[in-house]
């Protein structure tokens, strides 16, 4: 278990959680759902993605025999439904006024893998920030101080390569 200079530790968590069942997951979320839901939202329902094409999409309701047609709301990235059909998650859908609407999709699992995708990414943490996997781990806090733990560190540059400090310590 490595130890950071402050005393905290990078050692990778040792007890992972068995995700629940779809079927588990979908009653929870369910329950959470107020059954004197306002007349005028129309009744919420959970269904898989099959197909999309522009903005509407074939869903199987969970429980039915036959797929619906949705449309897609204007505030649901397109981007995520298509995700949704490769990752087959659970999609929330509202039905009401002779349409069904995709107005969300349910987390039902923990993914082996995680990719954020954007123009920028920013992460912020008031005392302190520490990335994590295995042995190695980066620790960023807020007095300014850096630290890298791993049982190899490299660096690499295609160009000049920069390191400015008051003082620097080999070994």
């Amino acid at each position: 278990m490595a130890k950071f200079s402050d005393g905290s530790t990078a050692a990778p968590s040792s007890s992972v959680e068995k995700p629940e069942t779809t079927e588990a997951s979908l009653e929870r979320v369910l329950n959470l759902v107020d059954d004197r839901v306002s007349p005028s939202l129309g009744a919420l329902h959970v269904g898989f993605v099959q197909t999309v094409s522009g903005p509407s999409a074939t869903v199987q309701l969970l429980g039915a025999e036959h797929d619906i047609s949705a449309i897609i709301a204007d505030h649901v990235d397109p981007r995520l439904v298509q995700d949704a059909v490769t990752r087959k998650s659970l999609a929330l859908l509202q039905r009401g006024e002779g349409q069904t609407l995709i107005i969300g999709f349910v987390q039902t699992q923990v993914p082996e893998n995680t990719v954020i995708r954007a123009h920028t990414i920013e992460i912020e943490a008031d005392q302190q920030l520490t990335l994590r996997s295995g042995r190695a781990a980066i620790q960023l806090r807020s007095d300014g101080a850096i630290e890298m733990l791993g049982t190899r560190i490299a660096a690499t540059s295609r160009g000049v390569f920069r390191l400015i400090g008051r003082a620097l310590r080999l070994n």
